[in-house]
């Protein structure tokens, strides 16, 4: 029996637990009781040792799916299927990925200016003309409640979502973060729980630029700082680990394409991105040399530091 993406979706799911207490521990970071185990449908057993996710995602990213177990352990596949091939499986319908809708965005579409980012980052942009094309390359825009609204607009120039984050007049995070779906939600214009569709942030670029090299941060707002310094490059942004997949890479399938991920995350980059089948790229480690959670932003705004600088200061 061939195994397929779609026969992965089928088949196999992750567990629900009734208590956090109820999960294992997770083989990747090792926090306790925070792993969700693949379970097989027809058997309700889980699929095997570490095929699971974390929920650390955005910190520990580990997420092994059925799929990309067997396809690196193709003995295993055969084995499993030959043991299970008795088994009917009934087809189950994927759930639709959503867009967002056209109408009723219009509290999130405040101008850019009415956000601390929107301030600061007109501060550090090198010319008003770099920041007013950072600005509409992202198409960015502000809340009503003064957040930064990066939108997640696919290839197709279709939203996708928008992240909702607010930021000091320094540029640096303050509070949580949401998102445009779930708040939209909770005023009863759209329905919760909605599985919405994934994209990168900025690849809605792509299409205009078809020669381009592409370059692929982990943070939105070092997308755009980068965009102001180096436009001949196309710049994206994955807004974290979980999303460098498949799906939300099939569109540079093509493309020339330059990773640079924070410090501390190179390997697990690394992994992702051999997992998605791009052709055509390259995974840096230059981040590697600076202390954890450093970006190439960090860098050009003189707020990096080299592992081990601040104790050989003092």
């Amino acid at each position: 029996m061939e195994l397929t993406n779609n026969n992965t979706k089928r088949r196999f799911e992750l567990k629900t637990y009734r208590r956090r207490t109820d999960k294992p521990d997770c083989p990747a970071c090792g926090m306790s009781h925070r792993f969700s185990e693949y379970i097989d449908v027809l058997t309700g057993l889980p699929v095997g040792p570490g095929i699971g996710k974390c929920d650390r995602i955005n910190h520990c990213c580990y997420w092994l799916t059925p799929h990309e177990y067997f396809a690196a352990n193709p003995e295993q596949r055969d084995n499993y299927f030959a043991e299970t091939s008795t088994i009917k499986c009934e087809p189950v319908t994927e759930p639709q990925r959503e867009y967002l809708p056209d109408i009723n965005l219009a509290p999130y579409m405040v101008t850019f200016w009415r956000s601390n980012f929107g301030l600061w980052l007109s501060q550090i942009a090198p010319s008003a003309e770099a920041l007013e094309r950072a600005v509409k390359t992202f198409q960015l825009t502000a809340s009503v409640t003064g957040a930064i609204v990066f939108w997640y607009i696919d290839e197709n120039k279709r939203k996708c979502q928008g992240k909702m984050m607010w930021y000091g007049t320094d540029g640096h995070r303050r509070g949580g973060a949401s998102t445009v779906s779930s708040e939209m939600a909770k005023h009863g214009l759209m329905k919760e729980n909605v599985s919405m569709k994934q994209c990168l942030f900025g690849v809605q670029q792509i299409a205009d630029r078809p020669i381009d090299t592409v370059y692929v941060v982990e943070s939105e707002k070092t997308a755009i700082i980068m965009t102001m310094l180096h436009p001949e490059h196309i710049w994206l942004a994955a807004g974290g680990c979980s999303m460098l997949n498949h799906q939300t890479l099939s569109p540079l399938h093509d493309r020339r394409v330059m990773l640079i991920p924070d410090s501390g995350m190179y390997g697990k980059w690394s992994e992702a991105v051999r997992l998605s089948r791009l052709r055509f790229y390259h995974v840096s480690n230059m981040m590697e040399q600076y202390e954890a959670n450093t970006d190439i932003a960090d860098i050009v705004l003189g707020e990096a530091r080299l592992k081990g600088e601040e104790n050989h200061q003092g």
